[in-house]
């Protein structure tokens, strides 16, 4: 299948497996501090646009991260999101971390572009 006529759901596992990835790699060994909390969420941003902007990432869509990182012992956080988008191009996955101390989310949205 030819790069300009991939959809989302071509590369979708890919893309899931990508993103699993970094976090897991970037949060092995690491406790929560309140200090470093807001520089990993947005180095964990950056990482996922890199490693899907490069030479192996789907040709033709716009990457959007949105990334929250927060202590295990946080009482609740509620997150939301929404698009209005072409269902068979564009998607969106979530990409989660967990151990001891902290808890972090990757939403990743796909548009067409």
């Amino acid at each position: 299948m030819s790069k300009e006529k991939e959809t989302f759901a071509d590369f979708k596992d890919k893309v899931q497996e990508t993103c699993d990835n970094v976090m897991n790699v970037f949060f092995d060994g690491k406790e929560y501090t309140v200090e470093e909390g807001k520089d990993w969420s947005e180095t964990i941003s950056k990482n996922i646009i890199e490693e899907l902007t490069g030479d192996d990432g789907p040709k033709g869509y716009k990457f959007m991260v949105n990334t929250i990182v927060f202590p295990k012992n946080a009482a609740t956080v509620h997150s939301s999101g929404n698009c209005f988008w072409d269902p068979d191009n564009d998607g969106c996955i979530r990409s989660k971390y967990e151990n001891e101390t902290l808890h972090a989310l990757s939403v990743i949205f796909f548009a067409k572009a």
